[in-house]
């Protein structure tokens, strides 16, 4: 009995043991060479998918691999390459750990968890868990993701669709095309560079973001700097808190509100109109520069904003409230001052009234100084100022951190000037005439 018994212990003990070694067996990679091969592994065998795999070396990747319950770590100074063959990593239920290079075809994250601190390069990206980005991911064709990715350093993809969460802390550069269906925030500081962009979700910019061509699905919340090289098409909600600037020209078939301290600068025409409900609607309560032509179909309205447009101006809906309206080459002798209204202006409309505008952003206590001006412009009181000024098409043209700007080499005109405080906070604004 006690024999029996013994054996039977000695033999749990056998299948703890080898359970152990099955789940947590650690290889540490002592020299170059292939994974397949057992002599560049402290254990001289070949970790499998179970194993807590060390990277000290430069390590080739000769086969596909997946980890399960084990994991991969890569230390700093230390590769895992690919070979010739071109090699795909499967993380389903592991963990991976870059502090080193990494070189492979394509990664699908299943479960588990993954971190980059280092270079990672990857030609297609598949992520379904909480992934972090502490380096760089570099060359990659396509990225998916359906989980989490939060990225504080530098990704360079070419095609991006998003359907889960993005929290971008760092840079996204070199973007053919950005597709958002889920949550996508750009942080303070954060930058985003893309040739196209559809947003059919959440998307919040607080940071710096770059869109040649875009259309807006979704809702879309600007904080901070947006700039479209192209065309602007927004379907859905646009809430404007700041700057946006589209060089080409501009369409809202949606709802777009442009607040009492944000600038929204059309570099040529502006269409404001839904064809299909009739509903489109701008608010404006900020300001709204139209480098050419402006027409309305349906309704614009705002109780003290200002919209300026240089040439052509065509109202077919309907203007609502008592903000400011200036068709800069107006030839209408009496109000409205439009060149073709075919519906309805609100009577508390007005007609080019600067000033009104002007006071809602002013820090009474600063003054810029003087307007109009042939040489310069001075600020007092000054205390680490930025000085921004715009010509009438929204295009940035001059930047000051003095307490006395150069002016004199400007063409005469009219300019409009924002002055930012330490904190990049818009402190001031007012409009001013260059002799």
């Amino acid at each position: 009995m006690k024999i029996n018994m013994k054996k039977s212990l000695l033999s749990l003990m056998v299948l703890v043991f080898s359970m152990s070694q099955l789940f947590s067996q650690t290889a540490t990679s002592t020299g170059n060479g292939n994974w397949t091969n057992p002599m560049i592994w402290d254990c001289f065998c070949v970790p499998t998918q179970t194993y807590d795999a060390v990277i000290t070396s430069d390590v080739t990747l000769n086969t596909d691999f997946a980890i399960t319950t084990g994991s991969i770590t890569v230390n700093a100074g230390a590769s895992l390459m690919q070979d010739a063959t071109q090699r795909d990593l499967w993380i389903n239920g592991g963990d991976f750990v870059n502090n080193g290079t990494v070189d492979l075809k394509r990664i699908l994250m299943s479960s588990g968890s993954f971190v980059n601190n280092d270079t990672l390069y990857v030609q297609t990206f598949a992520n379904y868990l909480n992934m972090i980005n502490d380096g760089k991911i570099l060359s990659v064709d396509s990225l998916y993701n359906d989980g989490t990715i939060t990225n504080n350093d530098f990704i360079d993809v070419n095609t991006f669709y998003n359907d889960n969460l993005i929290n971008n802390y760092g840079v996204f550069e070199y973007l053919d095309s950005l597709y958002n269906a889920g949550t996508f925030l750009n942080d303070i500081d954060a930058t985003i560079i893309a040739d196209s962009c559809t947003n059919a979700g959440i998307f919040t910019n607080n940071g710096d973001i770059g869109f040649y061509d875009f259309t807006n699905l979704g809702t879309f919340t600007n904080n901070s700097n947006l700039t479209m090289g192209h065309d602007f098409l927004n379907i859905g909600t646009f809430l404007n808190n700041d700057y946006v600037r589209c060089i080409n020209s501009t369409t809202n078939a949606g709802y777009f509100e442009n607040i009492d301290t944000a600038w929204f600068a059309i570099d040529n025409s502006f269409l404001n109109a839904d064809s299909l409900n009739n509903d489109a609607c701008f608010v404006i309560e900020g300001m709204l520069l139209i480098g050419y032509n402006m027409w309305n179909f349906d309704t614009i309205r705002g109780t003290n904003g200002s919209i300026q447009v240089y040439l052509t101006t065509y109202n077919a809906g309907n203007f609502l409230g008592s903000f400011d309206f200036c068709d800069l080459t107006q030839t209408a002798t009496s109000e409205p001052f439009i060149d073709a209204n075919l519906a309805f202006i609100d009577e508390n409309i007005s007609y080019c009234n600067w000033n009104s505008v002007e006071n809602k952003f002013n820090n009474s206590n600063i003054t810029i100084f003087p307007n109009p001006t042939t040489d310069a412009l001075n600020i007092e009181p000054f205390d680490n100022y930025r000085l921004e000024i715009y010509n009438v098409l929204g295009e940035l043209i001059l930047i000051s951190k003095n307490q006395s700007t150069d002016v004199s080499k400007l063409i005469s005109g009219i300019y409009f000037v924002n002055l930012f405080d330490s904190n990049a906070n818009v402190i001031h604004k007012t409009k001013i005439i260059k002799n």
